[in-house]
């Protein structure tokens, strides 16, 4: 796993893509999902809270956008 994260927890891309959901990307700056040390999985993706009516999304929570072909590459990858 790489180390990318605070508090000493390693983070693994399992999946990454362009904004068109067509390629690989690998500078950091495309929707992503890690998988984490503990068991979890982190997604990075494009704010989406706007979308969503006023107190829709709770507190401390955050809605993202991410292409299809994330979950269509993560599906792929077989891990999960």
């Amino acid at each position: 796993m790489a180390l990318h994260g605070k508090d000493h927890l390693e983070f693994r891309v399992i999946a990454n893509t362009t904004a068109d959901g067509t390629t690989s990307c690998g500078n950091g700056g495309c929707p992503t999902v890690y998988e984490v040390d503990d068991d979890t999985f982190v997604v990075q993706g494009y704010e989406a809270n706007e979308m969503f009516e006023s107190g829709f999304v709770p507190a401390g929570e955050n809605v993202v956008r991410i292409p299809k072909g994330l979950i269509r590459q993560l599906l792929a990858s077989q891990s999960i």
